[in-house]
């Protein structure tokens, strides 16, 4: 029988990608999981460790699709992640705001978890799995709204409706309301072709598969694909760790033994990637 090509994973096929995802994982596990205990002495402070404990776990997650080449799944976390620092951007815009709009995004999550309660028991109720009455959820929402006024809207057929974001903008809001001119680009590429990856589109069905009829044209086409996944994966890879290394910037004062000469180490390792003169350093 004869053998089918089977291409090596992409930690087999570009080993200097993952020494730089390495790097970034081993030094932010020795700070963030290990290092000092951070001091928790206001909500902005609750918001950052929760912040960079989030961002390190999706870099974990993106790290591990991308060795074994699901680049259009670890773009879906990636899209996360760039919310996640568009997140932090807009606690942080207004230097004496941010402990309020730090207050304002933990009483979002408050309001979130009530949604998904009542969703849960909403299914059971669907399902047969809890014997109850609409007077029941009634309750729920009209205690939810007293709690969470804030965030109730009014449409204009009179309907009352929870806000989607904590503070009442999208992303394409916050992105392009950013002082980094950046975001908008990034949010191009994120939410745009990238975007039939997480509505499993067409585009991201028919991503691995090709009408082909035989052995031969399949062969042709896996080794054909390799260029092509380095590119994907390079993009996926240096945009995770470009959201991660700002985040982790912008959230320092939580981590006692953050270097920002390493920072920029890492993002010189990154553009080197594309031969780009990476940014100066400012240390």
């Amino acid at each position: 029988m004869k053998k089918v090509y089977k291409m090596p994973s992409a930690e087999q096929r570009f080993p200097h990608f993952f020494q730089i995802t390495d790097e970034v994982l081993d030094q932010l596990h020795a700070w963030i999981d290990l290092g000092q205990e951070p001091k928790v002495e206001t909500a902005c402070h609750v918001v950052y460790i929760a912040s960079a404990i989030r961002a390190l776990n999706l870099y974990r997650s993106i790290v591990l699709l991308l060795e074994k080449d699901h680049w259009e799944d670890a773009v879906m976390l990636t899209r996360s992640m760039f919310e996640l620092l568009l997140n932090i951007e807009e606690i942080q815009r207004d230097k004496a705001m941010v402990e309020s709009k730090s207050q304002v995004f933990l009483r979002f999550e408050m309001l979130q978890k009530y949604l998904h309660a009542k969703a849960i028991r909403q299914y059971n109720i669907d399902t047969g799995r809890l014997s109850d009455t609409d007077d029941k959820l009634t309750e729920m929402d009209k205690k939810a709204e007293l709690l969470f006024y804030d965030f109730l809207t009014v449409t204009r057929n009179g309907r009352r409706k929870w806000q989607n974001s904590w503070c009442g903008k999208s992303v394409r809001d916050l992105a392009v309301a950013s002082e980094q001119a950046i975001r908008k680009r990034q949010y191009d590429v994120l939410y745009s072709y990238m975007s039939a990856f997480s509505h499993s589109a067409p585009l991201s069905v028919m991503t691995t598969i090709s009408p082909l009829r035989s052995l031969e044209e399949y062969e042709k086409l896996q080794i054909e694909r390799e260029e092509k996944e380095e590119e994907q994966l390079k993009l996926v890879l240096s945009l995770s760790t470009f959201f991660i290394l700002e985040i982790t910037l912008r959230v320092r004062d939580i981590v006692p033994d953050y270097d920002i000469g390493w920072n920029f180490q890492i993002l010189r390792k990154v553009f080197n990637l594309y031969g780009v003169e990476p940014p100066p350093s400012p240390v």
